[in-house]
């Protein structure tokens, strides 16, 4: 094989060095390999992600395992957010969900992946915690076009317990050949699937840790170890606010349009003409544009926006959206918009009118009062 110098790393010093490292029983800090893998490669890739502009790389951590004492069966290079992987006071794989590479046992192949954390889990279990996500990621690589390659099904990383464990958890993969990859892409999707990580867990990974919390505090169960550092957490909550808020709006102005549009290809340009996108001056009525049906009846629509297209949708209504549902039967809607950003594929998912006959609530927050 001809020799030829990355930028991340020389693949013929990685391979000599990885099979000789193998032969060793425990770690070996002044190994050659050690120093390339651990501490090399890990800082190449974050200089290289630094020119990319890698959203939330302030957070994260990239480091780089060949085993914990004992070498590994499966070596890898983790992006650790200190929000999302914390434990106790450091990162760790160990918990929380994160972007892996994830290296075969025979140092062939590797596996850009997003993964969760194993910890204390029978690989019957984290088979089972992971169909879910596998489910919804399989959706989103139909509709993306930067996800070409990935897929999500278990790939092979060795024989041994670990590797296997480490395999289940992935959620979705795309595989590359140590001799044969192409860097820039592997750094382009590396890019890609972060901005996808994020987009999950600001819409659904949050969601659900929410809930597991509530369902901590009611039962006093302990949290399972998947979940991130409830304190953590606090601090990813604001910024998902933001983005749901950002999101929100993209899609009740395509909601405003798309109504105007509908109403003047009807022959009712003057009903289109009328309608209103009342939550952009002002929140707190209970729907965020006013329309019109074709036949004149008014249309209160409250707007829900989603990055994703899914067939399971989880959104957020406030009490005083279900009051104004309640109070305004089929005169008000529900619309939910999906591929918020996605200027070529953002679309109505589903309208439903006099939605509280349809969807299914359950109640998050109470009023509390005492008499002082």
């Amino acid at each position: 094989m001809d020799s030829f110098k990355y930028t991340l790393f020389d693949v013929d010093r990685f391979w000599r060095g990885f099979n000789d490292y193998k032969k060793l029983k425990v770690d070996n800090r002044e190994h050659d390999f050690f120093q390339l893998f651990r501490n090399e490669i890990p800082a190449s890739i974050e200089k290289a992600l630094k020119e990319r502009q890698f959203k939330n790389l302030d957070h994260i951590s990239i480091k780089a395992s060949t085993g914990t004492g004992r070498i590994s069966d499966s070596f890898w290079i983790a992006f650790l957010d200190d929000r999302l992987t914390t434990k106790g006071n450091r990162v760790s794989t160990q918990v929380g969900i994160y972007i892996v590479i994830l290296f075969s046992e025979d140092g062939q192949n590797f596996y850009l992946s997003i993964a969760t954390g194993t910890e204390k889990f029978s690989l019957s279990k984290i088979r089972e915690q992971a169909k879910q996500g596998r489910e919804f990621f399989a959706k989103q690589i139909q509709l993306n076009d930067e996800l070409l390659g990935f897929n999500t099904n278990e790939f092979y990383l060795g024989k041994s317990e670990r590797p296997k464990k480490y395999a289940a958890s992935a959620l979705i993969n795309k595989k590359y050949n140590l001799f044969t990859f192409d860097e820039n892409q592997m750094l382009n999707d590396l890019v890609a699937l972060n901005n996808l990580f994020y987009d999950y867990v600001y819409e659904f990974y949050l969601t659900e840790v929410e809930a597991l919390i509530g369902e901590s505090k009611s039962t006093k169960k302990k949290l399972p170890r998947r979940v991130i550092n409830v304190d953590k957490y606090k601090q990813l909550r604001r910024e998902k606010e933001i983005e749901n808020e950002i999101t929100g709006k993209i899609a009740e102005e395509f909601v405003y349009n798309y109504e105007k549009e509908y109403l003047r290809t009807s022959g009712k340009s003057d009903l289109a003409k009328m309608v209103d996108w009342v939550s952009s001056r002002e929140d707190g009525h209970g729907y965020d544009i006013k329309s019109y049906f074709p036949d004149g009846t008014e249309k209160f629509i409250e707007v829900k926006g989603t990055k994703f297209k899914n067939k399971n949708c989880t959104f957020y209504l406030s009490e005083r959206e279900r009051l104004v549902a309640e109070e305004f039967g089929d005169k008000y809607v529900l619309v939910l918009v999906e591929n918020v950003g996605d200027i070529n594929k953002i679309e109505v998912g589903i309208e439903l009118r006099n939605p509280l006959r349809k969807i299914q609530l359950k109640p998050l927050n109470y009023l509390g009062s005492v008499q002082l």
